[in-house]
């Protein structure tokens, strides 16, 4: 019997950090969260293209399998995977 893990942001976070600069880092990691917000309120297509746009910034190459997990993540679970996208304040107040 296998121990399912829960998905979380942190390899997206880190590919954010990897990629670009502290700046536009922050702006990206908010902006993924809103699309996790959207989801959660009802606007799933407008929120997955929102969390899309982040990820299309990025080198995908060798973390397709988990960008996949985390995007059905986001499906069943927005706030959490909002969350730990690690938004600004401001944002994790209304996650």
């Amino acid at each position: 019997m296998s121990i399912e893990t829960k998905i979380d942001a942190a390899e997206l976070d880190s590919l954010i950090e990897r990629t670009h600069s502290p700046e536009v880092a922050i702006a990206l990691r908010n902006l993924f969260a809103l699309g996790c917000l959207l989801v959660a309120q009802g606007h799933a297509k407008q929120g997955m293209k929102t969390c899309n746009d982040v990820v299309r910034t990025l080198d995908e190459a060798g973390h397709a399998a988990y960008l996949d997990q985390l995007f059905e993540a986001v499906a069943r679970e927005p706030l959490r995977i909002g969350r730990s996208m690690r938004p600004s304040s401001e944002l994790l107040d209304i996650l």
